[in-house]
């Protein structure tokens, strides 16, 4: 009995300061059973290395989730091939300016002119080309129905106060007949005729003696005789001269009027040709510069 007694005080002693020390329920720590000694309990978290259970990433269950069962094979990507670009015209559109560059290739000897190297089949009045050295004066030249026309027309009909470097309608380019007038506005910058006033110096006229005028029948070149200012009733656009006494009267005319003795001869057999052009100094003045065929 005596030592019951001495183990229960014990325990009650036990039980007082674990109440102290452990602030703790003295329920949850301890368990009773009856008639047997109290035994404690302690409830610890298993260890890590005994947790089997996994727990899957929220990010593999949506993988999962839109993961196709089957492969999808996409067809391959071919790169649109862009479109070859034309090759560049071997045609250049023939553009009127003041220098014509149709006959440069055009010898100024006598011959045959293709059809060609003066542009016909782009205006069929066009009769030949004219080239004046030491100028800008480098034109087809054209034909009109009238001698008033061109005056106001350029190249392809279009109307221009600067019209363009035509024939006189009388002269008959096939038979070439004595005198081949040829006409053309003095415009400025040296466009059209402007070119004719330098022969006013005689040295620009020796230094450039001659004139290329080729027509479709052939290539001509002209040496220069006679330079000078007339009034528009001297009659120097004679085209076919009624006899020769005439014709060695007017070659006189024209020479007698010319600013340089040129020294050139020209006889009856001769064929001439006379350009004609505004002086903008007196409305009813020409200058006129005349040459004859050698070649």
């Amino acid at each position: 009995m005596r030592k019951f007694m001495v183990k229960s005080i014990f325990f009650i002693v036990a039980l007082a300061v674990t109440w102290v020390y452990f602030p703790y329920s003295v329920s949850d720590t301890f368990v009773f059973v009856q008639d047997v000694e109290p035994v404690l309990i302690y409830s610890l978290p298993p260890p890590f290395e005994e947790i089997s259970e996994s727990v899957e990433s929220p990010m593999s269950a949506q993988a999962e989730t839109y993961l196709p069962e089957e492969t999808i094979e996409l067809p391959e990507l071919t790169e649109t091939p862009e479109p070859t670009p034309n090759p560049p015209s071997t045609q250049t559109e023939h553009v009127p300016s003041p220098v014509q560059n149709a006959s440069e290739s055009i010898p100024a000897v006598a011959g045959t002119v293709s059809v060609e190297l003066i542009n016909i089949g782009r205006n069929s009045n066009i009769v030949g080309h004219l080239r004046v050295g030491g100028t800008t004066i480098n034109y087809d030249v054209v034909q009109g129905e009238d001698n008033r026309f061109y005056l106001y027309h350029d190249i392809n009909g279009n109307p221009s106060n600067a019209g363009w470097i035509f024939l006189d309608y009388e002269v008959d380019i096939r038979r070439q007949d004595q005198n081949m007038v040829i006409y053309g506005h003095n415009m400025n910058r040296n466009h059209m005729f402007h070119g004719l006033r330098n022969f006013r110096s005689y040295d620009f006229l020796r230094a450039n003696p001659t004139i290329t005028f080729n027509t479709l029948y052939g290539n001509y070149e002209w040496e220069i005789f006679a330079f000078y200012v007339a009034h528009i009733s001297f009659p120097y656009t004679i085209i076919n001269f009624p006899n020769d006494a005439t014709f060695r009267h007017m070659i006189q005319q024209f020479k007698e009027s010319s600013m340089h003795d040129t020294g050139v001869t020209v006889l009856p057999s001769d064929r001439i040709l006379t350009l004609s052009t505004c002086t903008n100094v007196h409305q009813d003045e020409r200058y006129v510069l005349q040459a004859r065929l050698i070649n």
